[in-house]
């Protein structure tokens, strides 16, 4: 037996192989919602060309599926730092400050977020209280179902923000070797100094 404990057994390599799984989870949802959704816009070109009726439902399923797209693109953009972010004062920092700044304002952001959640869940509940009528909006899901979008978003990008924030404020850097870090293209050298 080795001394050296497999890398995905360490702390290290769990987290590496959660994200990839997370990356390819987002990767497969992304997919099948627009795949859907560039049907849906299809459909009634294809019911044209074919003489059939088209689909009454399309377009509000398909303004429903770009409201969700764009909460989980904001979503994956954050847990890849790939987002648009105005960063003045970081550029005037050294990299290892830099990075931890980063992670106070990615806590902050998460913080906001987190705020907003349950405003948000209670937005949902008040619109299912005041719907008695409970008219559909398609394919038998009520109306008052639509805004659930906002608390799911706003709680998953809580979730990425704070964990994001949480890892560059206080591992200050991805575990690994003296490789570039992939957030920011910093080694471990320069981030020592």
């Amino acid at each position: 037996m080795s001394d050296v404990e497999p890398q995905s057994a360490s702390p290290g390599g769990i987290r590496v192989r959660l994200g990839a799984w997370v990356n390819r989870a987002e990767a497969l949802l992304f997919t099948a919602l627009l795949t859907i959704l560039i049907a849906l816009g299809l459909a009634p070109i294809a019911s044209r060309f074919f003489g059939t009726s088209a689909v009454v439902w399309g377009d509000e399923v398909s303004k429903q599926l770009v409201l969700w797209i764009a909460l989980f693109g904001a979503i994956a953009a954050s847990g890849d730092r790939k987002h648009i972010s105005v960063d003045v004062l970081g550029q005037l920092l050294p990299s290892r400050w830099r990075i931890r700044v980063r992670g106070i304002t990615y806590l902050a952001a998460g913080g906001i977020c987190g705020y907003l959640t349950p405003i948000a869940i209670e937005y949902v509940r008040a619109e299912f209280e005041s719907r008695t009528g409970q008219r559909e909006a398609f394919l038998g899901i009520p109306e008052a179902w639509l805004p659930v979008v906002i608390p799911v978003g706003l709680g998953l990008l809580t979730l990425r923000l704070l964990l994001a924030g949480g890892a560059d404020l206080f591992l200050g850097e991805l575990p690994g070797s003296d490789e570039p870090d992939a957030r920011e293209g910093i080694t471990r050298e320069e981030a020592a100094s």
